[in-house]
């Protein structure tokens, strides 16, 4: 029968082996609530609105995008549950932060995520590494 110091090394052994093993992943992680939440941390940065109904605004408008490859101004209102002007002011600083573009693929107005939009998306989602913002140039 092992002695209480040898359970014990036994036992400090065991943790040291343990130490650098990844935390197991968070099964809750992909939850829409959770999703959000990374979203509002994630668009700080890159948007510069602190105030957290901002941040809640555009990280809806983002979520929008896991369900559609593109969206309509009422749509992204709508998802966002704002009015028209607060509306058009997220999405232009979703454009302006390099996530949003518009085009006219007839008389309406419609909106895609970018390259880099997407992938950013996916990595915020999926809560993995952010990629950085593509350079200027």
């Amino acid at each position: 029968m092992p002695s209480a110091a040898e359970n014990r090394i036994a036992q400090f052994a065991a943790r040291v082996a343990h130490r650098d093993d990844p935390a197991p992943p968070d099964p809750q992680r992909f939850e829409p609530e959770r999703v959000l939440e990374r979203l509002q941390q994630a668009l700080h940065p890159l948007t510069g609105v602190r105030l957290y109904k901002g941040r809640l605004t555009l990280a809806r408008m983002c979520y929008a995008f896991l369900d559609g490859k593109e969206l309509s101004s009422g749509a992204l209102q709508s998802v966002a549950g704002i009015g028209e002007v607060a509306a058009s002011r997220a999405r232009t600083r979703l454009e302006r932060a390099g996530l949003l573009h518009h085009y006219y693929p007839g008389s309406r107005r419609r909106y895609r995520l970018t390259r880099y939009g997407e992938d950013w998306l996916l990595a915020v989602a999926q809560d993995t590494e952010i990629p950085k913002p593509p350079v200027a140039g």
